[in-house]
């Protein structure tokens, strides 16, 4: 379950930053709860990516590493 949905923030994200690259900065008509609100979401999926997505992301890049070295090793007995 925390695997989806550290997925899930990951895919969140990147949706947010990619619609950002298309907004028209200059023009933007937030009010200042809407904004601040939009802050605090983004803010949120950051800290969880932190908190929890990066060492579980670096949890699996060592699992892979390791397996990727026995098979390695493996092949070469």
């Amino acid at each position: 379950m925390a695997d989806r949905n550290i997925m899930n923030a990951v895919q969140r994200l990147n949706s947010i930053v990619k619609r950002l690259e298309k907004v028209d900065l200059k023009n933007l008509d937030l009010s200042p709860r809407v904004l601040e609100n939009r802050i605090l979401t983004l803010e949120g999926y950051l800290s969880y990516l932190d908190q929890v997505g990066i060492p579980k992301i670096r949890q699996y890049l060592e699992l892979a590493t390791e397996k990727s070295e026995v098979m390695v090793g493996g092949e070469n007995d």
